[in-house]
């Protein structure tokens, strides 16, 4: 089947069901709604973003900042990068990008993007 191109093997974000030890597809997965505690902060003092989430604990794998590519208060930082030396014990190299999936009016209209631990991003 690999040679014929019907499989193929990646490295990507996968569904684990650790009850079963197998792998779930996409198409079986049942998202719920629930209440959670929404958290806004910055990298550092003078990050001029705030961005929040629902996931803190994955900040620390963040490699830029989405927004909307016609959000007027974020259009002049696109396309530069931030050094922030300390942020929870980690060094962060922020990328601000433009990405038109972003809500310009939910929460503070930023996204934090964390390739480890999201498949969109």
């Amino acid at each position: 089947m690999f040679a014929d191109g019907i499989i193929y093997q990646d490295n990507k974000i996968i569904n684990w069901d650790p009850k079963g030890q197998t792998v779930i597809s996409d198409d079986e997965i049942v998202y719920q709604e629930r209440k959670a505690m929404f958290y806004t902060f910055k990298y550092s003092n003078d990050f001029p973003i705030s961005i929040s989430t629902t996931r803190p604990e994955t900040k620390v794998g963040d490699t830029a900042v989405a927004v909307h590519p016609d959000d007027k208060r974020y259009k002049d930082l696109i396309g530069k990068e931030f050094e922030i030396d300390n942020f929870a014990g980690a060094k962060l190299s922020i990328k601000i990008i433009a990405d038109e999936y972003v809500d310009p009016e939910f929460g503070t209209g930023a996204l934090g993007v964390t390739p480890a631990h999201s498949q969109s991003d």
